[in-house]
């Protein structure tokens, strides 16, 4: 998977925890829980949707490392033994036609 697709997948994962939030403006670069205003539930539901999206295990203290759409790229990108190259993490928008995952959608909901 190419570092633009991992983000694509991530900025949809984002998109159903916070369904509200400006993901198309999201700063590759800014805390994803200051910029989109995530409390420590929603970060952990993201970190559970990464889990079970990847199947890649993330243990709690590499949660730092997943703070940043960049972050979480190259995390995932090492953790799949995929290689990441400087600046291709950054830009882009995730894909409308990804597909949903009503479990995280029906958490975000319920809050």
């Amino acid at each position: 998977m190419s570092p633009e697709q991992l983000r694509d997948v991530i900025l949809h994962l984002l998109r159903e925890i916070v369904p509200g939030a400006d993901i198309p403006n999201l700063s590759p670069d800014a805390p994803l829980r200051d910029a989109l205003q995530l409390d420590a539930l929603d970060f952990l539901n993201f970190i559970i949707a990464v889990h079970e999206t990847f199947h890649v295990d993330v243990p709690e203290p590499d949660y730092p490392q997943l703070a940043t759409l960049n972050g979480c790229v190259d995390y995932l990108a090492r953790a799949r033994g995929e290689r990441v190259q400087d600046g291709e993490a950054a830009g882009g928008s995730a894909r409308p036609g990804m597909p949903r995952r009503p479990e995280v959608t029906e958490r975000a909901r319920s809050r």
